[in-house]
């Protein structure tokens, strides 16, 4: 098995990033999800993340598409 698995740190293998705080009054509409600890809170017109994302702060952007 130790074959199968190689040393790394986590900086090594992904990019952690805070997401993008916006209030309700900035969005406008779209398909993109707004993401919130609670999970998709409403939709935006933009995305500022690239793909692949996930989102992992309070509120966030995830890349879709």
């Amino acid at each position: 098995m130790g074959s199968e698995f190689q040393d790394s740190t986590i900086g090594g293998e992904l990019t952690l990033q805070r997401g993008f705080d916006i209030t309700k009054k900035q969005q406008k509409p779209g398909t993109v999800p707004v993401v919130s600890s609670g999970g998709i809170s409403s939709f935006h017109n933009e995305s500022k993340a690239a793909r692949p994302a996930t989102p992992c702060a309070t509120y966030c952007y995830h890349a879709t598409g």
